[in-house]
């Protein structure tokens, strides 16, 4: 394996740690690794020998840590701008279907609503065929919307706002 690439993985690591935002790479980091990887299991077929083998691996276990690291700190920015409502122009591929499966997922949550329970309320079976309840004045959960507007119109409960 090539100290060049190795170094290029960590200098994208170094990088992704002094910028807020994503940067934007020209090739993937996964699979610069993977292709390191390869290269390395190439060269243990051509010269098989344990001094070889033992550096292989620790050159293994470094790019794994260095990879983990990039994608979980890119990843935390991608979860930033999701809920800052951004979106980055240097998300790779993986990254924008993640972000937009969070779009998908929350657009489902969105029909739940946060609740305080204003009076006391037996349990029930809700529009979305859940058991919820009972609930005591004071009790705080979430509820589907059409369950909401029942119960807030007889005055049982009142929405939470929760601000992100």
């Amino acid at each position: 394996m090539s100290s060049r690439e190795i170094d290029a993985l960590i200098e994208v690591l170094k990088r992704e740690l002094e910028r807020e935002r994503l940067q934007n790479l020209e090739l993937d980091p996964r699979e610069e690794v993977e292709k390191l990887l390869r290269k390395g299991e190439e060269i243990l077929r051509k010269e098989p020998s344990d001094v070889r083998k033992g550096a292989i691996e620790k050159e293994k276990e470094i790019l794994g840590l260095v990879l983990k690291s990039i994608e979980n700190l890119r990843l935390e920015k991608v979860f930033r701008d999701f809920f800052r409502d951004e979106r980055s122009e240097n998300m790779l591929p993986r990254e924008v279907r993640i972000y937009e499966a969070l779009a998908v997922h929350l657009e489902e949550k969105v029909k739940e609503k946060l609740i305080v329970a204003l009076k006391r309320i037996p349990a029930f079976v809700g529009v979305d065929g859940k058991e919820y309840g009972p609930f005591e004045p004071g009790d705080v959960a979430l509820i589907h919307e059409e369950d909401f507007k029942t119960l807030s119109k007889e005055g049982l409960i009142k929405q939470v706002e929760v601000e992100l």
